[in-house]
């Protein structure tokens, strides 16, 4: 497998197998090579003019090699980040209190979407929800 970069697609027909009709297409590569792709496609979007692909080369005998397209490589994944802000204790009473205080907003607010509370009644009703979560969580 290696990564190309597609110079020019030109139509070169179509013949029927077991799968269907395929239609046949001849791949310049910008390193001059050249070979054969087939798509199902008759108006294929696979294979682009100066798009860079992972292609895999089979040789044909003596008519131009198979081209095939492939899945990029998978990379080696980045080291796992450090998620300790979860585990912050601030930062979660912190969180849990901004939810609090929206979670009471909405409560105060009247089916028309009025706020029908006082700051004092929100703050009340926030904190309330506040110990709830805090006195019901296992961390």
């Amino acid at each position: 497998m290696e990564k190309v970069k597609i110079k020019s697609v030109q139509g070169d027909g179509h013949f029927d197998n077991d799968y269907g009709r395929m239609y046949k297409w001849e791949i310049e590569l910008e390193d001059g090579r050249t070979g054969q792709a087939n798509t199902k496609e008759q108006v294929q979007t696979k294979w682009v003019a100066g798009q860079e692909v992972w292609i895999t080369v089979t040789p044909n005998g003596k008519f131009n090699p198979k081209f095939k397209l492939e899945k990029p490589p998978q990379e080696s994944a980045p080291p796992a980040q450090s998620n300790s802000f979860q585990k912050d204790p601030l930062t979660q009473r912190l969180i849990i209190s901004q939810s609090s205080l929206e979670r009471s907003i909405e409560y105060h607010k009247g089916a028309d979407g009025v706020l029908k509370a006082n700051l004092s009644e929100i703050k009340t009703t926030a904190k309330e929800l506040f110990d709830w979560v805090i006195s019901n969580s296992q961390a």
